[in-house]
C-alpha cells in the first residue's frame, strides 16, 4: 500500500514529503509555496498547523481520525480522508486499499479548491471579532454580566476600533 501511495505521489507534479522539524521562520516560507498541506497525524489535540494553513490560503488534507481541529475544515478548504490510527499503523505496517484512495481522492480535492478565500473564510468564523464575543458569552453565562465582547488589556485598542464599526459604543 505504501508503494502505491509512493508511486501514485509521484504523479503529482512538485509534490515534495517533509518530514523534518523547522524554524517558523522556515515554516513560513515553505507555507508559501505549497499548493496543500497534508496533516497526517491523529495524535495532536487540534494541530496549530491546521490554522496556520488556512490563514495563509492554504487547503489542508486532514486524518479524520485527529482529536480535534476538525471543526475548522469546510468544504472550501479542505477534506478528510480515512486512515487508520497511528497506533494500528504502527501494529500493522500498512494502509489498505480504502485508505489509500481516500487520502489520493481528499489530495486531488484540495488541488481543485480555489485558494482566494480560505483567510477570510477562516477569520469571519474564528477570527478576533468572533473569538471576543465568544469569550464575552461564556464570561456573562458565568458571571451574569452583560459584556458584548472580553479581551485582553492589549487588545483594548483593536478591540475599540471594531466596537465603534460595529455600533457597539
Amino acid at each position: 500500500s505504501l508503494k502505491k501511495i509512493k508511486k501514485e505521489i509521484n504523479t503529482f507534479q512538485n509534490l515534495q514529503i517533509i518530514n523534518k522539524n523547522y524554524s517558523s521562520k522556515e515554516v513560513c516560507a515553505i507555507m508559501k509555496s505549497v499548493k496543500f498541506v497534508l496533516i497526517p497525524s491523529d495524535a495532536d489535540a487540534s494541530p496549530r498547523l491546521i490554522a496556520e494553513s488556512l490563514v495563509r490560503n492554504k487547503p489542508v488534507v486532514v486524518n479524520s481520525s485527529i482529536y480535534g481541529g476538525w471543526k475548522y475544515i469546510t468544504d472550501n478548504n479542505g477534506r478528510f480522508f480515512e486512515a487508520p490510527t497511528l497506533k494500528s499503523c504502527f501494529n500493522t505496517k500498512k494502509f489498505d486499499e480504502n485508505h489509500v484512495n481516500s487520502l489520493l481522492t481528499s489530495m486531488r480535492y484540495v488541488l481543485k479548491l480555489d485558494q482566494t478565500n480560505i483567510a477570510k473564510e477562516f477569520y469571519d468564523q474564528y477570527g478576533f471579532v468572533n473569538s471576543v464575543q465568544n469569550l464575552a458569552k461564556i464570561i456573562n453565562e458565568m458571571t451574569g454580566k452583560k459584556y458584548d465582547a472580553v479581551a485582553f488589556k492589549e487588545w483594548k485598542k483593536p478591540l475599540k476600533k471594531v466596537a465603534i464599526e460595529k455600533g457597539w459604543i
